[in-house]
This record gives C-alpha cells, sequence and structure tokens, in this order.
C-alpha cells in the first residue's frame, strides 16, 4: 500500500515524459559506472602483475656506446639468464671523448697539432686527455650545475697543478682537523679502509709519471691490436677513487683500442653511486653500467660484464686503481701473438693514507704470484738469469685477481669462474691453476704498469667474508688439487666438507681433458715446497728434554724461533721439514738468521742466512758463522752459538711422513 501510495505521488508531480527521461537517465548512469569500474579494476590487476614481474628481476640500467638509454631486465632460469633489452627514448649525452667504437683505427692529436700514434711511440695520448678534459672543464660549469638538484653528483676536482699530482702524496694531519672534517676523515678510513678524504684533494683527471722500467720506452707496438672491452666492477667504492680510475683508462687508452668501459655495480647501497653516477658517465659514450639489485659476488658480476662484453679481449680491472703510460698495448700484443695467454701487468702500489705512487717499476725485481698451502695467494721473485732480458714476459704460477686481461671466447672456453663460489677470495688461485692445467698460461708483463690501492681488509664483507673464503678454498682445493688435497687440508686445518656442489667443475675439468695437478707442480710451479721432498719431516725434539720441540710460527714473518711443549696437534708450528737444499723449513717459510736470532722467514733460496743443515751429530748447524741452534738457559729461546757438543744444542726428529699428515 505504502509503495502504490509513492508511486502515484510521483505521477501526480512528475509529467509522463519527464518519467521516461528520468529513468532513460539512470539506466545510462548504471551502465557507464559498471564500464568504467571494469576497465579501471583490469587496468590495475595489469598493473600489479607487470609490477610483480619486475620485481622478481633483475633491472640493469645501461648507458650504451650510441647514447640510448636501456634498461635491462634479467630473468632467473634454472640453467642461464635470460635477457631482454626494453628500449627506451633516445636521449642525447655529450660526445666527449668517445667516437664510434665501431670505427676500425682512431687517429688522435699531439699536444703541437701533430698526428700521433701512441701505440707506435709509448708516450701517453695526451691529445686525447687533452680533449677529453676540456670536455670535462665544460660540462662542469655548463650541464652539470643545469641539473635538478636532486640529480647532481658530489663534487669533484679537476686541477692540473693541485695536490697529488704526478703520483706525489697527499698528506693529512687529523690532528689539524676538526668538527665535519675530521668525521669525513675518519669516515673514509672506516668505509674503504683507505684516505678518502685526501683522495677528494685529488685531481680525477689527475697527472703521473711514466712509472715504466726504462727498457719499455723503446719498444713499439703494430696498430693491429685486437680491442678490449675493460670491465670495472664495484660495491661502494668510493665516488672519487672510482670517477679516478674510469678517468685514467680513458685517459691512457687509445681509444682505438677500448671497445668499451663497461661498470657492473653489484648491488651498491651508496646514492651518489646510483643516478648521479648514471648522469656523470653520460658524457663519456663507451661507458655501460649494469646494476646488480643486490650483491652476487665478485665472480658473479665480473660473468655478468663478460656477457654483455662485446670487445675480443676482456681486461678486467679493480675499480681502485690508476693506469699509467701505454699501459694497454703490452698486454694486447701477447693475446694477439697466442689467444690462450692470460696476461697481468706490473702492479705498483698506490698508498692507502697519501695516494702516493709508491715506486717506479723496476722490471728486474718484479715479483710473479704463488701460493701458500693454505691457497693464500702471495708473491716470489723469479731469478733474473731464467729471463731473456729484464723487460721480457714473465711465466706466472698464478696472478692477483684484480687486474688481468683475457681472450673473451678462451674465458668461456675454460669456464669462467666458478660461479658456486661466494663475495670473493681464493678465486683467483682457481682460475690459475684452471689456466694453466687446460691448456693455457698466465704472464706478467713488466712494461704494462697499473697502480692499485692494497687494502688491509675488505670493508664491504662486514668481518663475515672468512666462512666464505675458507668456502672457495675448500671447492678449488676438491676440483683441483687431486692427491694434494688432503696435503691442504692438514696444513690449513680444514675438513674437506661442506664447500657445495662440484659436479659441474669436475665435470668441466674432464671435458676439458684438463692435466693433472702434479704436473703443474713439476712444469709450471717449480720452485714449490713439495713435502714428499724433504728428507726429514716430524717434530723436532730436544735432548735436554724429550718434552720439548723447536716451535714456530706458521705463514708469519719475522717471528722467534722458540722452544715449546710438543703437541702433534700443534702440526702448523712444529712440523719441520729438511729439504735438499739445506733449508729447515714450516711449510711456507724457512728457519733463517736474522741478526743472529733464528727467526722464521719467507724461503728465497739463496742460502746464507737460511742455509741451516741437520748434522750427524745431531746439532742444527748454521756454517756461514759456524754457530749451532742452542736452547737458552732458564728460557723459552733459542739462539745461535759456538758448538760445545750440549745436550742444549742437540735435537732428534719424531718422523712424521707427509702423507700421514
Amino acid at each position: 500500500m505504502l509503495r502504490a501510495s509513492l508511486c502515484r505521488s510521483v505521477r501526480k508531480w512528475v509529467p509522463r515524459r519527464w518519467w521516461h527521461v528520468i529513468s532513460v537517465g539512470l539506466v545510462t548512469y548504471i551502465i557507464c559506472t559498471f564500464v568504467y569500474t571494469g576497465h579501471y579494476f583490469l587496468n590495475r590487476q595489469i598493473a600489479i602483475g607487470s609490477e610483480a614481474q619486475q620485481s622478481d628481476a633483475l633491472p640493469r640500467f645501461v648507458i650504451n656506446s650510441d647514447s640510448n638509454a636501456k634498461l635491462i631486465i634479467k630473468t632467473h632460469s634454472s640453467n642461464d639468464s635470460v635477457v631482454q633489452p626494453l628500449v627506451f627514448k633516445e636521449q642525447k649525452v655529450n660526445a666527449g671523448l668517445g667516437e664510434n667504437h665501431n670505427q676500425p683505427e682512431a687517429k688522435f692529436k699531439d699536444d703541437n697539432g701533430n698526428d700521433a700514434d701512441d701505440v707506435k711511440d709509448g708516450n701517453e695520448p695526451r691529445g686525447a686527455a687533452a680533449e677529453h678534459k676540456g670536455d670535462i672543464e665544460k660540462d662542469k660549469h655548463q650541464e652539470v650545475t643545469a641539473q635538478p638538484e636532486e640529480e647532481q653528483y658530489p663534487p669533484l676536482v679537476f686541477d692540473d697543478e693541485g695536490q697529488g699530482q704526478m703520483g706525489e702524496p697527499v698528506h693529512i694531519d687529523e690532528g689539524n682537523l676538526h668538527g665535519e672534517d675530521k668525521e669525513k676523515y675518519k669516515a673514509g678510513f672506516s668505509n674503504n679502509d683507505f684516505n678518502e678524504y685526501a683522495s677528494n684533494l685529488i685531481s680525477v683527471d689527475r697527472r703521473l709519471p711514466d712509472m715504466r722500467d726504462p727498457l719499455c720506452k723503446s719498444l713499439t707496438y703494430p696498430d693491429a691490436l685486437p680491442p678490449t672491452s675493460v670491465i670495472i666492477c664495484f660495491l661502494n667504492e668510493a665516488w672519487s677513487v672510482l670517477i679516478r680510475s674510469v678517468h685514467s683508462v680513458i685517459n691512457r687508452t687509445p681509444p682505438h683500442l677500448l671497445k668499451e668501459l663497461i661498470l657492473v655495480d653489484d648491488g651498491s647501497s651508496h646514492e651518489n653511486l646510483k643516478k648521479p653516477l648514471e648522469i656523470y658517465m653520460k658524457k663519456f659514450p663507451k661507458v655501460k653500467i649494469l646494476r646488480n639489485v643486490q650483491p652476487e659476488g665478485l665472480m658473479r658480476a665480473r660473468i655478468l660484464g663478460a656477457k654483455f662484453a662485446s670487445g675480443k679481449i676482456l681486461t678486467f680491472l679493480d675499480s681502485h686503481i690508476e693506469c699509467t703510460t701505454n699501459w694497454l698495448p703490452p698486454l694486447l700484443m701477447r693475446i694477439r701473438m697466442n689467444s690462450t695467454r692470460v696476461v697481468w701487468p706490473a702492479i705498483p702500489g698506490i698508498d692507502r693514507k697519501t695516494f702516493a705512487f709508491k715506486t717506479n717499476v723496476d722490471a728486474k725485481v718484479l715479483q710473479v704470484g704463488i701460493f701458500t698451502w693454505s691457497l693464500v695467494y702471495t708473491w716470489e721473485t723469479p731469478r733474473l738469469e731464467d729471463r731473456a732480458t729484464p723487460i721480457s714476459p714473465v711465466k706466472s704460477p698464478t696472478m692477483p685477481g684484480g687486474l688481468f686481461a683475457i681472450d673473451r671466447d678462451f674465458f668461456f672456453h675454460i669456464g669462467t669462474y666458478d660461479d658456486g663460489m661466494s663475495f670473493w677470495g681464493a678465486e683467483n688461485v682457481e682460475i690459475s691453476f684452471r689456466i694453466w692445467m687446460c691448456g693455457g698460461s698466465i704472464e706478467l708483463i713488466p712494461c704494462s704498469v697499473v697502480g692499485h690501492i692494497f687494502r688491509s681488509r675488505n670493508p664491504n664483507s662486514g668481518g663475515a667474508n672468512t666462512g666464505k673464503w675458507t668456502r672457495n678454498t675448500l671447492r678449488t682445493a676438491a676440483v683441483w688439487l687431486d692427491e694434494y688435497k688432503h696435503f691442504y687440508s692438514r696444513v690449513s686445518g680444514r675438513k674437506l666438507v661442506n664447500y657445495g656442489d662440484v659436479s659441474a667443475r669436475l665435470q668441466l675439468r674432464q671435458q676439458l681433458q684438463c692435466r693433472s695437478f702434479q704436473w703443474y707442480l713439476e712444469n709450471v710451479y717449480t720452485t714449490a715446497f713439495l713435502p714428499k721432498r724433504a728428507t726429514l719431516s716430524g717434530l723436532i725434539h730436544s735432548n735436554h728434554n724429550a718434552s720439548f720441540c723447536i716451535h714456530g710460527e706458521y705463514d708469519q714473518m719475522n717471528r722467534l724461533v722458540l722452544i715449546r711443549k710438543c703437541e702433534k696437534k700443534y702440526f702448523h708450528n712444529q712440523v719441520f721439514y729438511v729439504m735438499p737444499n739445506d733449508e729447515l723449513r714450516l711449510i711456507a717459510n724457512c728457519m733463517d738468521i736474522g741478526k743472529g736470532r733464528p727467526i722464521l722467514y719467507p724461503c728465497h733460496r739463496m742460502k746464507g742466512n737460511q742455509d741451516i743443515r741437520y748434522t750427524k751429530n745431531r746439532t742444527i748447524y748454521h756454517p756461514p758463522s759456524n754457530t749451532c741452534l742452542t736452547w737458552l738457559q732458564h728460557s723459552d729461546k733459542l739462539d745461535l752459538r759456538a758448538c760445545d757438543g750440549g745436550t742444549r744444542q742437540e735435537w732428534f726428529w719424531e718422523k712424521v711422513p707427509w702423507t700421514d699428515v
């Protein structure tokens, strides 16, 4: 009744023709509302799906050489990465130094306007550098300051006459710093393990002296060398140090030999290494930037850079280096002659406190890479008489991991890096074994010089890399050391467990028909300490008190040799080896007579202080001084004294065969 009454009232006040108009309008409104709502939710669902897809992917921003900005989306599969380029609207960037790197050859002019070919004459490409520097000065004043405030990159120094020029030191007295400056100084060391405060005062385009051995300066190289892709991986690198590394590559590399410079950001969190870095690098068309969303580790970051590289040669550099005059042609020349060669430059240190180049390179005393039985990379000076000339390439059993060049095809042929390794560490020893044992060779090239900041620790590890490094060495031992992996285990104190699946690496070794580790020791690292060569091995007991043994500190320099309670568990400290060349070794080090006292020092095979002999009278005798090792009374110290035949100078061995250790 109520509804009928209401309807009659509406009909009374609203004419019939208007009633039809209102009805049609209401129906139209309802239909439009449903259509709009459905369209909105459909688009929203598509957007959500797109966001989800991209969040699971691995985005990398690339500035490529033809000035197009690309966003590379990397998706993961069970076997490999699938890379799909999404091309965006072309963006104009500064020409800077970079010409089209597809040109077969590029010439440049010297400071006098004459055509110059610095590949031949070995001089620094000053013409190209001057042009490049002019572009930087122009961009610094005109383009960068025009960027929105949030896109400006941190200030950099460009000063040809400023501090640090020609590799001179920059001394900072912390006592004279106050307030914010002092905090920056401390933070620089804490974040980088080098003096970032000093680096920020030095021109990122600084001039350097010619660091090469004088004999190198007369060498010439052909024009037709294969171009290289330089790959620099970084993680939270100091801003001015990273930029200086890039400048040194561009300034001191003949343009036609630089295919591209690929920066691989391994998940940096520093804001200035994100958008500001992209803006800054737009002035260099040859620079590409790849980014990992989160840190993947040095090995996987380098593999990523290698996959994107288009150069015939891959040159890997650390992100805290400075290239010097004519650094690249000597490396490329050796690879052009033999594509299975892997080459690395002489590496003078850049002082981490003052950023000074510590020394010029004297090719006569360069050190090659070796390793300890704990698989720690270390150095050795090869005999000069084994080299044709002081500047001849030198065979190197291992190489440092930070700086080397390799043929791209050969790099992938031998299996790149072991991607089962984590973070960094031991990867250089592993790839060195693999190169030599699987058909390649490694050479130190004295006439190529690249400075490097050697740090005492990796500031990005957070103290957590020890376990990862250990796991990396275990993987190396399990795959490559054959029967010597048990000796590695005993020396290092690490059980051969928990190193992950190495079946793919073992299969790779079989496919490549790699040689044995015994072959490597007999043909490559011929000066390696091999315990089976020892005439005696074991604990050295005192005849004065048989419960005490000679005791040293394994793998430490300038440590005293003392007397301690005999303990077989002190394998690293008490198992000595008498070698045929009259060395008394404690694994990596030898007993050495330093300032009249017995110490442990790296073995140098030159006798003298390390000419130590165990005699039939059970004395430990040093012929050059005609003295015997003596246990001092009322002390835990040992010394060299005139031989008197007393019990404090008599020693006997508890033999421990190396196969049992």
